[in-house]
């Protein structure tokens, strides 16, 4: 599961990388102008990630807490 998550979130940089290979300078244009939400989404899905992550930290020490 944690690789199928690693694949995942690693393929879009990666298929970017493909692209700006493959095109060359025409791409560079575009790909500077999606940067900026790049980024912003980049920093929403971390904090989603460090929410999910504590909200299940939570859930495990009040369950070991209950037993």
């Amino acid at each position: 599961m944690l690789a199928a998550y690693c694949v995942v979130m690693i393929l879009p940089a990666l298929v970017l990388i493909v692209a700006a290979a493959l095109a060359g300078q025409r791409i560079w244009p575009r790909l500077e102008r999606i940067v900026p939400t790049l980024e912003r989404e980049a920093k929403v899905t971390l904090l989603w990630i460090a929410a999910i992550v504590g909200v299940w930290m939570a859930g495990s020490g009040l369950s070991a807490v209950m037993n």
